[in-house]
């Protein structure tokens, strides 16, 4: 800033030298606050996001636990189910022993012996012994099968 004459005027470069000065320190003392809000804000979101990461970790454990617990009516139906057919198999295998003869053994066994010779797979030779004639079966491989 010059004077009519051409010389430099002091005072007022000093006075817009202070006035810049002072603004800057406002400027940066405002931003300093600002940087503080946004902290502020930045810790508050950030406690936000943790509860609901907290609520969805509970949300996972609950559902998990509603497939174990579901595993586990499955698994016990599963057992009930195997008690049921094992007491099933016993009344059957009672009911048969009551009326379980010598020629009731022989008839099944005659039974099985009909059902292989039908089958393709093998030759069966029979050979009868015992006082009821019944065969022993023994299987051979008829041309190298």
């Amino acid at each position: 800033m010059r004077d009519a004459g051409g010389e430099v005027r002091w005072g007022i470069v000093a006075t817009w030298s202070l006035i810049a000065l002072i603004a800057t320190i406002l400027m940066s003392y405002g931003l300093g606050l600002g940087c503080g809000a946004y902290n502020r804000y930045q810790a508050r979101q950030d406690a936000v996001n943790h509860v609901k990461i907290a609520h969805t970790e509970i949300e996972k454990a609950e559902e998990e636990a509603k497939v174990n617990r579901a595993q586990i009516k499955a698994t016990e139906a599963e057992a009930e189910k195997r008690v049921a057919e094992s007491i099933g198999l016993k009344k059957s295998q009672v009911e048969i022993n009551k009326t379980l003869t010598p020629l009731y053994v022989q008839h099944e066994y005659v039974q099985a012996i009909e059902q292989a010779a039908h089958s393709n797979s093998n030759t069966i030779e029979f050979i009868p012994v015992g006082q009821n004639g019944l065969p022993i079966i023994g299987t051979t491989n008829v041309g190298g099968r």
